[in-house]
C-alpha cells in the first residue's frame, strides 16, 4: 500500500536561490509517514501511549532535481521492508504533473519501548505488527 501526501512547499522551506533547502525533505518524509500510520488507524501518539515507540536508526535522501517555493508536491511512502525488530519505509517525491520523482529515500526505525530497549513486535504487539504487515503486502489496514 502507497500512501500520498500533499505538500506545498513554504517561502521559509526555501535557501536564497529560491530552491526547497536539503534540510526539509526529511520533515516531508515525516509528515507523509505520519500521515500514513494515521490512515492505518494507528497514529503514533496511540502507539507511543500504548508504549511502542520508533525511534530513528537511519535516513538516505537522493536528489534527482529541485522544487521551489509554491510547488506543489506529492510524497509518496510505503514499507519497504518489516522485521519484528525494525521498520524501512521508503519515500518518492514529486512534483504535480511528473511521472520522475525529484527525491527519493528511506527512514529506518526500530521497534523500542517506552525505555528505548528494543523489543520484538511481533511477539510483543502482534496486533501492531500485522497492521503493519498488511499495509506492506497492499492491503488496507
Amino acid at each position: 500500500m502507497r500512501y500520498r501526501t500533499r505538500i506545498a512547499v513554504r517561502y521559509a522551506e526555501t535557501d536564497r536561490m529560491g530552491i526547497a533547502h536539503h534540510s526539509v525533505y526529511p520533515i516531508w518524509y515525516e509528515q507523509a509517514r505520519s500521515e500514513f500510520v494515521a490512515a492505518l488507524g494507528l497514529p503514533y501518539s496511540q502507539m507511543e501511549e500504548e508504549g511502542v515507540l520508533t525511534p530513528l536508526s537511519a535516513l538516505e535522501c537522493h536528489f534527482k532535481g529541485s522544487c521551489t517555493y509554491e510547488d506543489r508536491l506529492c510524497v509518496e511512502v510505503w514499507v519497504d521492508r518489516l522485521t519484528p525488530a525494525r521498520v524501512v519505509f521508503a519515500y518518492q517525491i514529486f512534483k504535480e504533473g511528473e511521472e520522475r520523482p525529484i527525491n527519493t529515500g528511506s527512514t529506518t526505525h526500530g521497534w523500542t519501548g517506552p525505555d528505548l530497549r528494543p523489543l520484538n513486535l511481533k511477539k510483543r504487539r502482534p496486533d501492531i505488527y500485522q497492521l503493519v504487515l498488511s499495509a506492506m503486502e497492499g492491503e488496507e489496514g
